[in-house]
């Protein structure tokens, strides 16, 4: 009991110690095997969710600005009817309440793709 261990207590520690430096390498080694392997699989799938947003979201603008155009047109047509004789634009206010309405339908047609989008990348 002095300050020496037995021989079989010392041996039973490096023995011990030598056991944890295997198994710590080997675990090393093996999450560096998952990350090997991951890395890829998680990189392919953030470009693809990356390129899905890009397309809906491009959808989703085209769409807009389409109902804006379409919204000028109907509104143009309202302030001045292609039956008028004199082709005058008396008031701006129906031009504006034609984007308006574009803007609005635009906006929810957008908003619908987005969603239904969405909704099919989750259920995959």
């Amino acid at each position: 009991m002095g300050g020496r261990e037995s021989p079989t207590a010392s041996q039973f520690i490096d023995t011990f110690s030598q056991t944890v430096e295997v198994v710590a390498a080997e675990n090393r080694a093996i999450s560096e095997e998952i990350i090997e392997q991951m890395l890829p699989v998680c990189y392919q799938l953030r470009d693809e969710s990356l390129l899905s947003l890009r397309k809906t979201s491009t959808l989703a603008v085209g769409i807009n600005c389409l109902s804006v155009i379409t919204g000028t047109v109907i509104g143009t047509w309202i302030a001045i009817p292609p039956t008028q004789e004199r082709q005058e634009i008396s008031s701006i206010e129906p031009i504006l309440i034609g984007v308006s309405i574009g803007e609005l339908i635009g906006l929810v047609l957008a908003l619908l793709i987005i969603w239904t989008r969405g909704t099919n990348e989750r259920s995959v």
